[in-house]
């Protein structure tokens, strides 16, 4: 199971066939996508948002080191808006329930 945007953007081919295996590599375990309204960089409330996901959620994927965590943050942001990916619609969940006025797209 997973969202729409997820399948959205695993379903996309980008411009070379390395960049689309990538980002599907990016996504493949937290296919709960949805877009949020980003935090600042270098915020209180970023900070305090990266100690709650850790605690709550579980510690961030980092595709580039072949680790799997239970969350990840898209590296883009258009229009203050940007993709996190859940392991589980239950992660997703507790996002949104803590951060309803960020989810803009599920």
């Amino acid at each position: 199971m997973a969202t729409q945007l997820y399948h959205k953007i695993v379903s996309y081919e980008y411009h070379d066939k390395a960049l689309t295996e990538l980002m599907r590599k990016v996504w493949a375990g937290t296919p709960w996508v949805i877009n949020v309204r980003d935090f600042d960089a270098n915020s209180r409330e970023w900070f305090d948002f990266i100690e709650w996901a850790n605690v709550e959620i579980g510690p961030e994927s980092c595709a580039w080191n072949n680790y799997q965590g239970c969350w990840a943050k898209a590296s883009v942001i258009v229009n203050g808006l940007t993709d996190y990916g859940f392991s589980t619609e239950q992660k997703m969940r507790q996002f949104m329930a803590r951060y309803p006025d960020r989810v803009r797209a599920e």
